[in-house]
């Protein structure tokens, strides 16, 4: 299949590198891994709209990939290659529409509510593609093409029964479900990220919901007030929701100090509406306070 991929691809490349072949082609012995599996169901107003019951059927899976894979290209004289492949998320399978008679299921989307995490490392020419530099600039490109294809609001859509569908794979965009406000307001008992620096961190949150992640200011002392609000499109508020607390350096680099546990977005909404205190993971001590999102 990559063989066939790569030919396909050939004549729309530029003109030096058509010459690209695919020499060898292995995913290692290693086999993908799922669980845990949550199912659920529920009513959706925009199915009944279009003539069906309005049911869905959503099975969330865990999924873990880790293999040696040795891919390996041609261009020209050059040779260079993939040597090993690691993928972590959770694949969400929608059913929808159901049907009331066989074969019940009639078409599904597949989507990851959350970008997964995806790493990968070169081999021969394109080892030093393995810095960290270079490294963090790919995996951010793949995070980009994977976010614009297949993580809410985009799904891959596969149809093999809908009568109200004659293509069998589709690219549709989900519609949204809600819009939640987050207010991250404060936090205590912040240490620095350098045992240098005796005095509280030059702090900023990041608060990710979904694929989408939005950053506070700047500010200084180990207990500290942000008090900034944001709002969020929700697609299904089984998406994730969680905030990072970052130290800034003197040379103005960013520094992990530690991030709350992921939740669910309608486990988040639970919350007191006057706020709560999440614990900061990885952190020596330290507390992100923040408001719970409103619908």
């Amino acid at each position: 299949m990559v063989r066939d991929a790569v030919e396909d691809a050939r004549p729309s490349l530029p003109l030096p590198m058509r010459s690209l072949a695919v020499v060898e082609c292995s995913f290692g012995s290693a086999h993908p891994q799922f669980g845990p599996i949550l199912a659920g169901s529920r009513s959706h107003r925009h199915v009944k709209e279009h003539g069906h019951d309005g049911l869905e059927v959503q099975l969330d899976i865990g999924l873990k990939y880790s293999t040696d894979a040795n891919i390996k290209l041609q261009l020209g004289v050059m040779p260079f290659g993939i040597s090993h492949i690691e993928v972590n998320g959770v694949l969400s399978l929608r059913f929808t529409p159901l049907l009331d008679e066989m074969p019940v299921f009639s078409a599904m989307q597949l989507f990851f509510l959350t970008p997964p995490q995806v790493s990968i490392r070169f081999s021969d020419m394109l080892e030093v593609a393995n810095t960290p530099f270079i490294m963090q600039q790919i995996r951010a490109a793949i995070d980009h093409a994977i976010h614009d294809r297949l993580v809410l609001p985009n799904a891959l859509g596969i149809n093999w029964a809908d009568p109200g569908n004659d293509e069998t794979v589709t690219w549709p965009t989900v519609l949204p479900s809600y819009v939640v406000r987050v207010s991250v307001h404060r936090a205590s008992d912040l240490c620095s990220s350098s045992t240098m620096r005796t005095r509280g961190p030059d702090a900023y949150a990041v608060v990710s919901v979904g694929g989408r992640r939005v950053r506070t200011r700047t500010v200084s002392g180990k207990s500290l007030t942000w008090a900034e609000s944001f709002d969020f499109v929700i697609y299904d508020t089984r998406q994730h929701f969680q905030v990072e607390v970052f130290d800034v350096d003197f040379a103005g680099k960013s520094w992990p100090i530690g991030k709350t546990k992921e939740s669910q977005v309608e486990h988040a909404a639970a919350g007191s509406s006057s706020g709560q205190w999440w614990a900061l993971e990885g952190a020596p001590a330290g507390a992100a306070g923040h408001r719970p999102p409103r619908r």
